[in-house]
């Protein structure tokens, strides 16, 4: 124990990253100034890694049924904050369980390869994904970047508190409860359309306000938007019909 005495006591004083080395014990030990950290065996590492890569794919799935569910209800005008909870928990479990996976992928170097590619597959638009459902639902004046945030930051015991979850979007639990109706603005809905950028969706946002008003608007009705061309108002109106047409085949 006295090298690994000594390694932590440099890292401290000097700074610098500092590797000890335990024949004996079979062990690697880094130390960075008052950071320590026991590196695992990769046989440990990618059993871990491969139960993180399950759960992943278990919270990716929960959320894309969550998305499949939720656009229904939008088409219906009937979601509520119900719905809106238990997608933004489901979020919220998985970047946990990704930010632990990032750790193991960093520990296991390029023997984790196929693991961050796998990865990248689960948690690909996830991120904008989250953020739209954020914009679309929240009542908070904070940003949806750091409502997702302090999401992100919460424990697996606090994702499961539906009311830390209804605060961070900015309810108040003595006035609404769960079964409450909301309206989205149409963040998520419109995050479908291809070949429109974020500031056209912001546009379109803040001139129709929520989903409802969105999907009865008709091409003209967006064309007479300023920054909209005819083209592009055309492109949005198919791509919406295309969407209401899959819900419905979804619904059935």
């Amino acid at each position: 124990g006295t090298r690994h005495q000594a390694a932590h006591r440099i890292a401290q004083q000097k700074g610098n990253l500092v590797v000890a080395v335990s024949e004996r014990r079979n062990k690697i030990t880094v130390y960075y100034g008052k950071f320590r950290y026991l590196l695992n065996e990769i046989g440990d590492l990618l059993t871990k890694s491969s139960q993180a890569i399950t759960a992943l794919e278990k919270y990716s799935l929960a959320i894309e049924k969550n998305h499949v569910n939720l656009s229904i209800l939008e088409f219906d005008n009937m979601v509520t904050l119900y719905d809106i909870v238990e997608c933004v928990r489901m979020y919220g479990l998985l970047f946990r369980m990704s930010e632990e996976l990032i750790e193991y992928m960093a520990e296991l170097g390029s023997e984790g390869r196929l693991i961050k590619i796998q990865y990248e597959e689960i948690m690909l638009n996830k991120n904008e994904s989250f953020d739209a459902l954020i914009k679309d639902y929240k009542i908070s004046n904070e940003t949806a970047e750091k409502i997702g945030l302090r999401v992100k930051s919460l424990t697996k015991e606090e994702l499961l508190d539906d009311e830390k979850i209804v605060c961070l979007l900015g309810f108040d639990t003595n006035i609404i409860n769960l079964d409450e109706k909301i309206e989205p603005r149409g963040y998520g809905l419109l995050s479908n359309i291809t070949k429109i950028s974020k500031k056209d969706r912001e546009i379109l946002v803040r001139e129709f306000s929520n989903v409802q008003s969105i999907l009865m608007s008709t091409a003209s009705d967006i064309a007479k938007i300023k920054g909209v061309s005819k083209y592009k108002a055309e492109h949005i109106n198919k791509s919406l019909k295309r969407i209401k047409n899959r819900a419905v085949i979804d619904r059935e």
